[in-house]
């Protein structure tokens, strides 16, 4: 027995340790992983059909860039920026004629909970919200009394003109997404009801108006949430998978008509559309030497250099090739003058084509590029 004993332990101690190889070593099932993500290969990114929205399967998180360099002995892999820090949202506030809305340089899916925040932080609640339409409602508000919260007493007082008046007032909140892919549009509404007003029905009182009852509330309250939006939160740092299929077709589309000519379609109204288009040339540096409204058409010059140009695309764009000493006020070329039109289409929306100074269709390669330079500027 004494001397089986041994004999039976070594035996054990040899098969644990031959199973601890099975199970912990780099062919066992538990074995090290840390450094697995040093032979990961890329892979292409999903390729979506044309004319499909693509913001749904954007990148939640994005994995921030590393110079090549020699690995040192110790090296520390970069973690993902948490969505609300990878860079500070442009949030501005914009107008057209006399509507007002936020522009927010991020998408529905990150913004849609920066907003819920801004209400549940300001202490007002929401009686209604549906994430995949963009819609968001706020209860019943007062100026003052039980109904009241301090934003919203601040707003009225510094808005309305005699506080006096009790009325009862709440707000629907529209996102929408941006003319600029992954841009994000946030549209307020206010609706006011006389608070002892007994003639009021139910149906009156959530029936929404076409504009604001009072501009100065709605504008007060998109100050504040632009203020909000533009300082960001910890708490609001999320994405909503809900607000990712947001519905509502892309606001600025390119495609080609039935003869193959290309064309930017917008889903805006005239106003804003011209509005648009003008600041979105003004931004893409392109020369404007005149523009007729009553006609919708800008009067721009583009230039084409040849393959060979070393002034890049500016030089293709104003005259003498991108010379700083030309005189703005020159008589443009007339071959090198095209139109800008916008027109209206049986289906609502506007066209935007490029044309020659004879009133026919540009160049294919003229309108690809003026109106590339639209859309990637547009706002």
């Amino acid at each position: 027995m004494k001397t089986a004993l041994p004999i039976v332990l070594l035996v054990m101690a040899t098969t644990f340790l031959s199973g601890c190889k099975a199970l912990f070593g780099n062919e066992g099932w538990f074995r090290d992983r840390e450094d697995d993500y040093l032979a990961s290969k890329r892979t292409e990114r999903m390729k979506v059909p044309d004319g499909m929205e693509t913001a749904a399967i954007d990148d939640l998180l994005v994995i921030p860039r590393v110079e090549r360099t020699t690995r040192p002995a110790v090296f520390e892999v970069p973690r993902p920026e948490p969505l609300g820090t990878q860079s500070r949202e442009k949030v501005s506030i914009q107008r057209v004629g006399d509507r007002s809305w936020i522009l927010v340089e991020s998408y529905p899916a990150e913004v849609w909970p920066a907003v819920r925040d801004f209400f549940e932080v300001n202490g007002i609640s929401i009686d209604y919200e549906s994430a995949a339409q963009g819609v968001m409602e706020t209860g019943w508000l007062t100026g003052r009394g039980a109904g009241s919260t301090d934003l919203f007493r601040q707003v009225f007082t510094q808005f309305v003109r005699d506080p006096d008046v009790e009325t009862r007032d709440k707000f629907r909140v529209r996102l929408e997404h941006g003319v600029r892919m992954g841009s994000t549009e946030i549209h307020l509404l206010h609706k006011s009801v006389m608070a002892r007003d007994d003639k009021v029905s139910g149906v009156d009182r959530l029936r929404w108006p076409q504009k604001s009852d009072h501009p100065g509330l709605e504008a007060g309250m998109l100050l504040e949430m632009q203020v909000h939006l533009a300082r960001g939160s910890n708490r609001a740092r999320t994405v909503s998978l809900l607000a990712q299929s947001l519905v509502g077709k892309p606001k600025a589309v390119y495609a080609r008509d039935a003869d193959g000519n290309p064309v930017l379609r917008l889903e805006l109204d005239f106003n804003r559309a011209w509005a648009a288009v003008g600041q979105a040339l003004e931004d893409a540096k392109v020369r404007v030497h005149d523009l007729d409204r009553s006609r919708a058409t800008y009067l721009v010059t583009w230039k084409d250099s040849g393959d060979g140009d070393e002034g890049g695309l500016l030089s293709r764009i104003l005259p003498g090739g991108g010379d700083d000493d030309s005189d703005p006020e020159d008589t443009p070329d007339p071959a090198l003058t095209y139109p800008v039109h916008l027109e209206s289409s049986d289906s609502g929306s506007i066209q935007v084509r490029v044309r020659d100074s004879k009133g026919a269709v540009a160049p294919v390669p003229v309108s690809e590029t003026l109106l590339g330079l639209v859309k990637e500027n547009l706002s």
